[in-house]
């Protein structure tokens, strides 16, 4: 962890609702290391996008904003330095791979026009050599043939290949950091596998870290290094991805594990965690998994659970204290 390229420490972000301030991202702290892919899991609401917007500095204001914590980037705290300054990092040393392509990419502008953006902002390319690097980064999205690509729109090619798009975008100023957003929620299965493998391959290539975000698990078990579980705004579990899914401990891991379907199990029906997520408005004095968890004992419902360091796995859940 010293030596990671990528160090969130206590990471919180408020959003101002009807009923009260939310704390999306509540005391996150995760590290990302030189060539390593995490992965950040959990159910929709947990928080996970938002993580990843605020490292990235993009926490719309209002209604949001980071109100504590640190985002350290190769040493450098991204909370600290000017719009300016994190402009040069956001989209040159970082990059972002958005969930939805549709809604990242403009309309109206060609997809070489699109790329031309981010080279000539960050790297000063422009002209003819410009217009090369284009063509070379589609060729390493594997994408078979660039010159009609580049001139077309998005709306005249698949999700599939709007999503390399997006890919090819965030590898134009050889980012040290890719982080993905659910980068294969809209694609169909084939397409999916087509997009992870070339993610896992650019990562091996480059030596770029990258930073998954998905509900897939089955995405997390295949490409992850380690992984990170989410619920309401906390990190509960964290652990290297194999003894993760081999011996999950933290109830919520347990039962998000269980209800994902499996091609080697029959089941008569599917499995679902009772229960709702709390109201984050309210404030939660113990476990917010706790009304959820069968599992719970009495100090859950008043203490929140300390992180605990269980060999090399981190759980925060009362059970593992001591």
């Amino acid at each position: 962890m010293a030596d990671a390229l990528l160090r969130v420490e206590g990471l919180r972000t408020e959003l101002r609702t009807r009923d009260g301030m939310l704390p999306a991202v509540n005391g996150v702290s995760l590290h990302v290391g030189a060539g390593e892919i995490v992965g950040i899991v959990g159910e929709s609401g947990c928080g996970k996008s938002m993580t990843a917007m605020s490292i990235m500095g993009l926490v719309p204001n209002p209604p949001g904003r980071v109100t504590a914590g640190r985002v350290l980037f190769d040493g450098r705290d991204l909370l600290q330095i000017t719009p300016a300054e994190l402009r040069k990092v956001r989209g040159c040393d970082i990059a972002m791979i958005f969930q939805d392509p549709n809604t990242f990419l403009n309309p109206v502008m060609t997809v070489e026009a699109q790329i031309l953006e981010t080279l000539k902002q960050h790297l000063g390319l422009v002209g003819a050599p410009g217009r090369l690097r284009v063509r070379d980064l589609l060729r390493r999205v594997r994408i078979a043939d660039p010159d009609r690509v580049a001139t077309a729109y998005p709306h005249q090619l698949s999700g599939g290949m709007r999503q390399r798009i997006l890919i090819a975008i965030a590898l134009s100023c050889e980012p040290r950091l890719i982080i993905a957003d659910e980068p294969t929620t809209a694609l169909d299965v084939t397409v999916q596998a087509q997009i992870m493998d070339l993610l896992r391959d650019l990562v091996q290539e480059s030596g770029t870290s990258l930073l998954l975000i998905t509900h897939d698990l089955g995405l997390v078990a295949e490409s992850c290094d380690r992984v990170y579980v989410m619920y309401a705004g906390r990190v509960v579990e964290q652990a290297a991805a194999i003894p993760l899914f081999a011996t999950p401990r933290h109830p919520y891991t347990v039962g998000l594990l269980r209800s994902a379907l499996r091609s080697d199990e029959r089941r008569s029906e599917i499995y679902a965690l009772e229960g709702h997520v709390p109201d984050l408005t309210q404030p939660i004095p113990g476990c917010s998994f706790c009304d959820r968890c069968s599992e719970r004992l009495p100090r859950c419902a008043t203490e929140a659970p300390p992180a605990v360091v269980l060999d090399d796995a981190t759980i925060a859940c009362w059970r593992f204290a001591a």
